[in-house]
């Protein structure tokens, strides 16, 4: 049952997906368009991306300056040499 029923973020079933075509079951459902790959990852980043600004907001995180290849002292955070 789970395999069929139609994701939240992506809109179609995970059977689906995996499958390119609707699973056959006891339990009646609505008959719908084929789905295009693009749109569903489309629609599954859209809501990746509001989970993030949500934990980002939630947990009070900022912007770091440290860059790739900087060296710091691990007790104080400043540059180290």
């Amino acid at each position: 049952m789970y395999r069929t029923t139609p994701h939240s973020t992506t809109g179609v079933s995970p059977a689906e997906l995996l499958f390119h075509r609707k699973l056959q079951t006891c339990i009646p459902g609505i008959e719908e368009s084929p789905v295009d790959d693009q749109e569903v990852r489309d629609r599954d980043s859209e809501a990746k991306k509001k989970g993030k600004l949500y934990a980002d907001v939630k947990h009070c995180t900022c912007k770091s300056d440290v860059q790739e290849g900087d060296i710091r002292d691990f007790h104080t955070g400043k540059p180290g040499y």
